[in-house]
């Protein structure tokens, strides 16, 4: 039987109880968790392996403070770096989790991967469903452990595996924007004239693009959005820098 101990328990707790927008609290957390797992002792493989196609849910911020932004490592170098991250084998969770937390202003996209061995760090998952991880956790819950609740609030509810593996550009499986009000959608088209904007909101209606929902693409058609979107970065860059193509990722 594998012993887990205090410290690995209470590194995982405070991975899943999260670290917020902070990107000192996301290092700290992640460098805790990393040693603790190294800490272990005979361990069973099956908690560093997953078969499972894994989906990662991620809100592209052009500013985002935790590595200076997405947009550029994204489009101009196919990838984003993200060490240590959460990712689940349940997409419908990654799904639903992005409607309900869609951001005004932001563009939702959903990664899938099927990961490799050396890109699984943690598949909870498999934790849990192991019978002295178990009891380890309800012992640990017992003694008071200071990150106790937070561990057994999410046990594994979210199929939650965490790997160390790069968002890449091909890996986009689905895309998700907030429709903006009709207001804001009018003054963004210049629209002003009565008859103009009862027609967008006409055909609003008949799209079901309700304002302020979420409006999804998947598959290939996420695919085409992100080919329409490097598009436009050409256009607009190759007036001001030479041999522009050679800067592109390539689709």
């Amino acid at each position: 039987m594998t012993h887990y101990p205090d410290e690995f328990l209470a590194a995982l707790g405070e991975w899943q109880r999260g670290w917020g927008e902070e990107a000192s609290g996301r290092l700290r957390t992640t460098a805790r968790l990393s040693a603790a797992i190294s800490a272990l002792q005979d361990v069973p493989d099956e908690i560093f392996q997953c078969s499972a196609r894994c989906y990662r849910k991620r809100f592209l911020i052009p500013n985002n403070q935790q590595n200076g932004g997405d947009m550029m490592p994204l489009f101009f170098h196919g990838e984003i770096e993200e060490g240590f991250a959460g990712w689940t084998t349940n997409f419908e969770f990654a799904r639903f989790i992005f409607k309900k937390e869609a951001r005004p202003g932001e563009v939702g996209a959903i990664f899938a991967v099927q990961p490799s061995p050396e890109e699984v760090v943690l598949n909870i998952a498999a934790l849990w469903a192991r019978a002295d991880f178990a009891a380890a956790a309800e012992r640990y819950d017992a003694r008071g452990g200071a990150e106790s609740a937070a561990l057994n609030n999410f046990k594994d509810k979210q199929s939650e595996v965490i790997l160390k593996a790069p968002l890449r550009l091909d890996d986009v499986t689905a895309l998700c924007v907030q429709i903006p009000s009709l207001e804001t959608l009018c003054a963004q088209l210049d629209i002003r004239d009565d008859a103009q904007v009862d027609a967008v909101w006409a055909l609003m209606v008949e799209r079901d693009w309700f304002p302020t929902s979420a409006l999804w693409s998947e598959g290939e058609r996420a695919q085409a959005r992100l080919d329409e979107t490097i598009g436009k970065f050409k256009v607009w860059l190759e007036s001001s820098v030479p041999d522009i193509d050679r800067y592109l990722i390539k689709k």
